[in-house]
């Protein structure tokens, strides 16, 4: 993978983790709201849909599963960030290695 597709990818990650956490807070602060329409998950794993036992989507009516989903979303983000860093200090390096070197 090229440095510059790491970025991309990097960026598109943390976007959408961005896109997580403010679904997640907007949630939060509605949670007790009448008539808030509770926005879903936007990445759902297919292993643990959003459907509870009785059949009702349940996966944003509750505190803790917005809290899990906060959580999940700083995760993505932060792993995100750790790979721009090192490819941020691959690319000094990189640039370091063909510099001009002045030998006086």
């Amino acid at each position: 993978m090229s440095l510059i597709n790491s970025l991309s990818a990097s960026l598109s990650g943390m976007l959408a983790a961005e896109a997580q956490i403010n679904r997640a807070a907007s949630n939060i602060a509605n949670l007790n709201t009448p008539g808030y329409k509770a926005g879903g998950p936007l990445n759902t794993n297919p292993l643990t849909p959003p459907i509870n036992p009785s059949g009702q989507d349940g996966s944003n009516r509750d505190l803790a599963s917005q809290v899990v989903q906060l959580d999940r979303a700083s995760i993505l983000y932060d792993a995100n960030a750790a790979v721009i860093r090192s490819t941020s200090r691959m690319t000094g390096a990189l640039l370091d290695m063909f510099a001009p070197r002045d030998d006086s």
